[in-house]
C-alpha cells in the first residue's frame, strides 16, 4: 500500500476516541472489492490509522490520499459567494491542494462531512477540480443534512470494515449543513443515488458517476 497524508501520526484520532455505526450504505460503496487488483483512495480527511488498516487488509494493492481538506477553510474560497474570489483561480486552488496528477483515477471517494465546511461555490469549485478524476465506476461516501436550515453534527470519520466506520463526534454544528438537494445541484461530478438516516442524525449518502 502506498500513501499521502498531510498529518503527522500522533495527530491522527486512535479508535479509542471513536464509536463504532453500522452503515447501510458502505456494502454498497464497496460492492466487488475483493475482487479488485488495484484501487486508488481519495480521503477529504486529515488522515486515519484506521483507514489505512482497512485498505492494507484487502487482497487488492491500494494507493490512498489523505488531503486535509480543512488547511483550506481559512483559505479566501468560502469568500466566492462574495465575488471577492475568481471561480476559476478557486478550481485552481483545489487542484493544487489535492495534488492530483493528470493520470490519476479515483476508485472511492470519501467525503465525509467536509462539504459542510465551505460554502455552494466552493463545493461546486471542488466538483470541478475532481471531475476530470472521475471515471464510471467511481464511488463516493458522505453526509448531508435534512433540511439546509438545520445545524449538521460534525465529527472525525474512519473505516472499520466493509459495514462500519467510526465517528468521533464535534462538540459544535458545522459552519453548513446542505441538503441532498444543495450538494448534487454544487458537487455536479457525481450523482447522489442513495441516502439513509443513521440513528446517530446524519444523513448517509452513496455517490456514484
Amino acid at each position: 500500500m502506498a500513501f499521502r497524508r498531510r498529518h503527522t501520526v500522533s495527530e491522527v484520532p486512535t479508535t479509542a476516541s471513536r464509536y463504532p455505526v453500522t452503515s447501510r450504505l458502505l456494502p454498497q460503496v464497496f460492492a466487488n472489492i475483493d475482487q479488485r487488483k488495484s484501487i486508488q483512495v481519495l480521503d477529504l480527511g486529515g488522515g486515519s490509522a484506521q483507514t489505512v488498516a482497512f485498505f492494507s487488509s484487502l487482497p487488492a494493492k491500494s494507493r490512498i490520499i489523505f488531503a486535509d481538506t480543512l488547511e483550506l477553510v481559512d483559505v479566501r474560497l468560502n469568500t466566492l459567494e462574495d465575488e471577492e474570489v475568481d471561480f476559476s483561480q478557486a478550481v485552481e486552488a483545489w487542484r493544487q491542494h489535492l495534488g492530483l496528477s493528470p493520470a490519476d483515477k479515483i476508485d472511492y471517494l470519501l467525503l465525509w462531512d467536509y462539504l459542510h465546511y465551505f460554502k455552494p461555490a466552493a463545493v461546486e469549485a471542488l466538483s470541478s477540480a475532481l471531475l476530470p478524476h472521475i471515471h464510471q465506476e467511481t464511488k463516493g461516501y458522505g453526509f448531508g443534512s435534512l433540511h439546509s436550515d438545520m445545524p449538521m453534527p460534525g465529527g472525525t470519520y474512519a473505516l472499520d470494515t466493509e459495514e462500519t466506520l467510526l465517528i468521533k463526534p464535534y462538540p459544535e454544528p458545522l459552519p453548513y449543513g446542505h441538503s441532498q438537494q444543495v450538494i448534487a445541484d454544487h458537487f455536479m461530478c457525481m450523482r447522489i443515488s442513495r441516502g439513509t438516516l443513521l440513528r446517530e442524525g446524519h444523513l448517509e449518502l452513496l455517490f456514484e458517476a
